[in-house]
């Protein structure tokens, strides 16, 4: 479905699945796909978001999640990879509300995933896709757009028109994507975008430079986490300094030898 760029509708899923297994019921086959989804979750892996994440399950569906992911690794890389022309006409539409609240986690939850975590994916979902320079392009576009109509809305398409895409006009050394403005101060807002076609839930990397001018530049810089997206787009933003606002935790080091000493 997610390659498809198709939402499903609860109910007929549920439906179709009891017509296929008529020993469970519609209520407990959706208890058991948002359980599945809460173990994509928990891998790093994608899930859909209208399928909601219930942590309340035996460890062994983790285990049982992580063979089936792991038997399906081709679409999951396809998935990671999709290029822009498939990604559907859905990140530019604006329809609604489409900003939400920061994800909170229960501390059960949190819990669970920083330990089923350490089991990991088949494969490195988020990397992969973040390294998909067609989506992450069409999400800081899409946040570009969304900026220029909010300013506009606010009354201010004197700012609009000054909304800058520094990573494509100015390169992408920044440590951000976009330069924006408050309506109201005028003040620039310095915007780093992270897109996924998962759920609120994926976690995102992060470069040292990001996380350094998210200090430097506390008053200035917002996060925005894009998710959903071309199937249901949202966005929702952390401002200020990203030691602050996020949990950070070491992935990956730069090596070199150490030198000999004489």
């Amino acid at each position: 479905m997610h390659i498809r760029g198709e939402v499903p509708r609860q109910t007929e899923l549920f439906a179709a699945f009891a017509a296929e297994y008529p020993a469970r019921t519609a209520k407990s086959i959706g208890n058991k796909i948002y359980n599945i989804s809460a173990c994509f979750a928990a891998l790093d892996l994608p899930y859909l978001e209208n399928l909601t994440p219930r942590f309340n399950f035996q460890r062994q569906l983790l285990v049982d999640v992580q063979r089936a992911a792991s038997e399906n690794v081709d679409l999951l890389d396809e998935l990671a990879r999709l290029p822009s022309r498939r990604l559907g006409t859905a990140q530019l539409e604006m329809t609604g509300d489409v900003v939400v609240d920061p994800p909170k986690l229960t501390a059960s939850a949190e819990t669970f995933m920083g330990r089923a975590r350490v089991q990991r994916g088949p494969i490195d979902y988020i990397g992969r896709e973040q390294a998909n320079a067609a989506l992450g392009l069409a999400g800081e576009e899409w946040v570009v757009a969304y900026e220029r109509r909010r300013l506009a809305e606010a009354g201010r398409a004197d700012l609009a028109k000054e909304v800058r895409h520094v990573s494509v006009m100015d390169g992408d050394g920044a440590g951000y994507d976009v330069r924006s403005f408050d309506p109201r101060s005028e003040r620039e807002r310095l915007i780093e975008v992270k897109t996924t076609r998962s759920g609120i839930l994926t976690p995102f990397y992060l470069t040292r430079n990001e996380v350094e001018v998210s200090k430097a530049a506390s008053e200035s810089f917002s996060l925005y986490r894009v998710h959903c997206f071309g199937l249901r787009t949202r966005v929702y933003w952390l401002d200020g300094s990203l030691a602050n606002t996020c949990d950070l935790a070491a992935m990956s080091f730069r090596a070199l030898p150490k030198a000999q000493s004489a």
